[in-house]
């Protein structure tokens, strides 16, 4: 029996892409050079921001999963994977950097207004500041990971950042016990890393 032949696929002159992947890499490979006050073991380098968000995104994954959460894990990815994106634009601030912090925010809105006007970022940034909102339990529980991760990557790596701006243990939990504490899901995690610093006391300023 004869076959239909398929019909013709059109050629690349034809075909019109809906995504502009060149200037995503772009972006991307701009968000790889946003360094962060923090550098990963045995690296002697500072993390960037496309680390630290794939490693948020994978930590929030097996949390979720793990757990068994009643959270969407499709969103909490998605939240872990753009909640820094502004920064290709505003730089990173770091923590306990308290100069830095005051235009933080005029920075960060700038900067998001660049990510909406830009099409290749339009849809991410809609996705950032629904996270910025904090107005879900996916949101609250990255963004309390997003300050959990920071610090287990201090402990996990010795690292002694803190230590280096004279950051002590009691205002390690002033700057982030309540920011942590957004998500319930994450009290456990929370005395973890208390714990860990307990037995670590050489990293945090006396």
């Amino acid at each position: 029996m004869l076959r239909a032949a398929p019909e013709s696929t059109p050629g690349p002159e034809e075909t019109e892409t809906k995504a502009d992947l060149m200037d995503l890499l772009g972006f991307l490979t701009d968000l790889q050079t946003v360094e962060r006050r923090i550098y990963p073991p045995a690296l002697d380098r500072y993390e960037n921001d496309t680390e630290h968000s794939y490693n948020l995104a994978m930590a929030a994954w097996l949390i979720v999963s793990r757990e068994k959460l009643p959270l969407d894990v499709n969103l909490v990815i998605k939240y872990a994977l753009v909640h820094d994106l502004v920064e290709v634009y505003a730089g990173d601030t770091f923590a306990f950097d308290d100069e830095a912090a005051e235009d933080k925010a005029a920075r960060e809105h700038a900067a998001m207004r660049r990510l909406r006007e830009d099409e290749s970022t339009a849809g991410f940034a809609a996705s950032a500041e629904e996270y910025e909102k904090l107005d879900n339990e996916e949101s609250r529980f990255v963004y309390g990971l997003d300050k959990l991760m920071a610090a287990f990557t201090v402990l996990h790596g010795h690292v002694p950042i803190w230590r280096e701006n004279g950051v002590t243990r009691e205002a390690f939990v002033d700057r982030f016990e309540a920011k942590v504490g957004k998500s319930a899901y994450l009290k456990p995690y929370w005395e973890k890393c208390l714990r860990l610093l307990d037995e670590n006391p050489s990293l945090l300023a006396a």
